[in-house]
């Protein structure tokens, strides 16, 4: 595939993504209480990141703010001082398995319909995230031999990554386009790892400022997002959000149990229910599925080539369904 063939491709998926995130019913704000009930077993406590807080570096429990995050930073130079906040909480939390990666940015002209008189028509996206949270184990994916992949690139990682992080200054959000951006980018973001990422269930991306920061929670139903947190009043939070995206449990990252990925036997198993509806394992033929739908949200339909008890080829289909629970 050609550069020019990835471009149009990927115009074609933001413009999808547009139509999701602002005509239908998408996204819906979340409380961070309802974040830590669901994911909070797997974090350490909130009395383990007060102290770790009261340490002195790299908050500033006297001043309340993080002493290396002024209000007049670049993007480049948040971008790289939230790298070394990154590294220092994962390091202090043992999340030895995880690993901190910037990436180059990419920008790419899209033509978007927007109502807003303001809107230009054509806008400059950003198509790789500032920094990812990668890995490697039974969850992912192993890792692409493919020669003509830009090593630098988020496609050299794409198979690796966990979750991800969009870093913007307060100028480039509260500008006439960089606010109606921030959606649909974060969306394409969590679309790209569900589309290339077989066994993502949902996936988190975070995005930081140099005042605020706030999450994205992304499944095939939509979005879950929490309000906007001052990271130098609210550090505690900021924090926990920055354990969460790192978790070392790869369920709370997203991904699913039933699919794992073994790159020294080169044995890859997808684990389901056979016609009589018992639990069975079979070997994947193949790492990646033959069908994978494009859209971030609906039933997702995922088809893998498996191999059955006796050799034969079968085939097992899997697909988003929302369960309803209804009151008494």
């Amino acid at each position: 595939m050609t550069d020019d063939d990835v471009a149009t491709r990927t115009r074609d998926i933001l413009q999808s993504l547009w139509k999701d995130v602002f005509c239908t019913a998408f996204s819906f704000e979340a409380p961070y209480e309802s974040f830590v009930a669901r994911f909070g077993h797997y974090l350490p406590s909130q009395d383990q990141i007060s102290a770790f807080l009261a340490g002195g570096e790299p908050y500033d429990r006297d001043k309340e703010k993080w002493a290396t995050i002024p209000k007049d930073m670049s993007h480049s130079e948040l971008a790289l001082e939230l790298q070394r906040i990154m590294k220092d909480v994962m390091e202090h939390f043992k999340h030895s398995g995880r690993r901190v990666q910037a990436l180059h940015k990419n920008t790419l002209p899209v033509f978007i319909h927007r109502r807003y008189k303001k809107s230009k028509g054509i806008w400059e996206v950003e198509v790789v995230p500032d920094i990812i949270v990668t890995s490697e184990g039974s969850a992912y994916q192993p890792i692409s031999k493919d020669e003509d992949i830009d090593p630098t690139s988020w496609a050299a990682y794409i198979q690796q990554t966990s979750s991800v992080v969009m870093v913007r200054t307060c100028d480039e959000v509260e500008g006439p386009e960089g606010g109606p951006k921030i959606e649909p980018e974060a969306a394409f973001y969590a679309q790209q790892c569900f589309h290339n990422q077989g066994n993502r269930l949902f996936c988190f991306v975070l995005l930081v400022t140099e005042e605020w920061a706030k999450l994205f929670y992304y499944d095939r139903a939509g979005c879950l997002e929490t309000a906007p947190i001052s990271i130098h009043d609210s550090p505690d939070e900021f924090v926990w959000y920055l354990l969460l995206i790192s978790s070392t449990d790869n369920e709370a990252l997203g991904f699913d149990k039933a699919i794992c990925w073994n790159a020294e036997t080169q044995v890859h198993t997808i684990t389901t229910v056979d016609e009589e509806d018992n639990e069975v394992k079979y070997r994947l033929d193949k790492p990646k599925p033959f069908f994978r739908s494009c859209k971030i949200k609906g039933r997702a339909t995922t088809c893998w080539d498996v191999e059955g008890k006796n050799g034969e080829r079968l085939i097992v289909k899997e697909a988003w369904r929302v369960r309803v629970i209804r009151g008494a």
